[in-house]
């Protein structure tokens, strides 16, 4: 979903400034306006705003369409998580 107003995908953060570390997570840009650089653009803003507020390492969980935008901003796979459904 765009947001009305920056045309820009809603993201949200959040940083524990004890650990130095910003989980990125709820970006999304809908199908029709994807490979325009909203996805790029949204999770730059993420990372600036986390590095300034003190944070080192992000980290975030990806749709598999998403990794190369991922990587080539500098992310790597550290691991994955199994869930559960009830």
């Amino acid at each position: 979903m765009l947001s009305a107003r920056s045309r820009v995908p809603p993201a949200k953060r959040t940083t524990s400034a004890r650990a130095r570390r910003a989980h990125e997570n709820n970006i999304s840009v809908p199908e029709h306006h994807r490979r325009r650089g909203y996805g790029r653009l949204a999770t730059a803003a993420v990372l600036r705003d986390a590095y300034a507020s003190g944070a080192r390492t992000a980290f975030l969980h990806s749709s598999p369409m998403a990794v190369p935008l991922y990587e080539g901003m500098g992310f790597r796979t550290a691991g994955n998580w199994t869930v559960c459904h009830a």
